[in-house]
């Protein structure tokens, strides 16, 4: 995520991909980190899966899952410093979207515990 390689709270490509509750978890986030003086690098490993679709005829709702892998999305300060000494993992993931304005965007979003999937 490129919001979180600054701790980007305010960038504009969140509201381009989340709405609502996942927007606000997003933003609360990244703007504990930036408090915190953390930056992310690394990448995210996804693979999604379609679980559901409604309506059945011209969709405005889905629900994806994943196994959200952060092992090698690391934590650090803006000194260049670990910020965790804990490892990433793979955890359950679950992604409510809706479709708006012909774009579809994460409403609600909810990511298990480390070692879940």
């Amino acid at each position: 995520m490129t919001a979180a390689e600054t701790s980007d709270f305010q960038s504009p490509l969140l509201g381009q991909h989340a709405t609502g509750d996942a927007l606000t978890l997003l933003v609360q986030g990244l703007a504990s980190d930036q408090l915190h003086d953390i930056v992310t690098r690394g990448v995210t490993v996804h693979h999604p899966v379609i679980t559901s679709l409604s309506p059945s005829t011209d969709p405005t709702h889905a629900i994806v899952a994943d196994c959200f892998d952060d092992t090698r999305w690391i934590e650090y300060t803006t000194d260049g410093k670990r910020a965790k000494n804990t490892p990433g993992g793979r955890h359950a993931t679950t992604a409510d979207l809706v479709k708006m304005d012909k774009t579809w965007k994460v409403s609600q979003l909810t990511i298990a515990a480390t070692d879940t999937c």
